[in-house]
């Protein structure tokens, strides 16, 4: 017999995904920071915390991972890491049970992606157009 969707607690939206995800970000610690590090420098591959880290348009990010100073920047990470993933699992939690909340998130999501789509067409097209007045 189905029961639908209202047995679904906290232990199905919040415990077994922060689960999984603290299995995962445990197995990118190792991977990135210990096994493979030297790969990763010599390869000059990037990652997320690459990205995060040595990205100068987010200074605000940088700043938060050098609080403790370099050499706890990787563990600051980590914790930021975990701690953001912990809250999207609770607003994913809200988020189930609150349709308004649901639709509001909607909304942002749909107003975002129509402004970032009309923005590459308005410069695709203004660039192609502006192109073609020079030739």
């Amino acid at each position: 017999v189905a029961r639908g969707c209202g047995h679904i607690g906290w232990m199905d939206l919040i415990l077994l995904p922060m689960i999984v995800s603290l299995v995962w970000v445990l197995i990118y610690s190792l991977i990135v920071f210990i096994w493979r590090s030297k790969r990763v420098k010599e390869g000059n591959y990037s990652n997320s915390y690459t990205y995060l880290v040595e990205n100068a348009k987010r200074k605000p990010l940088v700043k938060l991972f050098n609080i403790l100073g370099p050499q706890y920047r990787k563990v600051v990470y980590l914790i930021w890491h975990v701690v953001y993933i912990l809250i999207s699992t609770l607003l994913s939690f809200y988020t189930f049970f609150s349709i308004e909340y649901n639709m509001f998130l909607y909304l942002i999501v749909l107003a975002i992606a129509c402004y970032n789509g009309a923005s590459f067409y308005i410069d695709v097209i203004g660039h192609h157009y502006y192109q073609k007045k020079r030739t």
